[in-house]
């Protein structure tokens, strides 16, 4: 663990920006409604905000993030491609606060957790069909946002 130490930002933690608006589409890294009409899948892609000086990823950073959209998603998402599928952009925790219990990483998963909750509630309200909730990252060590 300890050169993942050295990947601890610097600065103090501070909201990164403001938060997705997921009505909207652009919020969404997937927003495919067409898919089975009887189950859609809501998807937490893992972090990838992993060496910066930020503890949060900014909406307009994971809107370009390349390894994610070209990378992590497409192989990731390949199994549900008969269903609607959504995956909510969101200000991704890096990947250090993860890993050590201090106040900023805490403050920095919770940033991104209640983003994917108001992301899920949104899905979940918007779709009048059962909503398979899928995390393939932890993001805290108390399990309670992933698995």
């Amino acid at each position: 663990m300890e050169p993942l130490r050295l990947t601890r930002p610097q600065q103090p933690f501070h909201e990164a920006g403001p938060a997705p608006d997921y009505s909207e589409t652009d919020a969404w890294a997937v927003f495919d409604s067409k898919g089975c009409e009887t189950l859609s899948v809501f998807y937490v892609h893992p972090t990838t905000h992993l060496l910066a000086d930020t503890w949060n990823q900014t909406l307009a950073e994971a809107r370009q993030d390349q390894m994610l959209l070209s990378q992590i998603l497409p192989g990731q998402i390949r199994p549900f491609a008969e269903h609607a599928l959504f995956a909510p952009h969101y200000r991704q925790t890096i990947f250090y606060a993860v890993a050590f219990r201090e106040e900023d990483a805490f403050r920095a998963v919770h940033l991104a957790r209640s983003d994917v909750e108001r992301a899920f509630d949104q899905a979940d309200r918007k779709f009048k069909r059962p909503l398979l909730r899928l995390r393939r990252f932890t993001m805290s060590r108390s399990g309670d946002v992933g698995s």
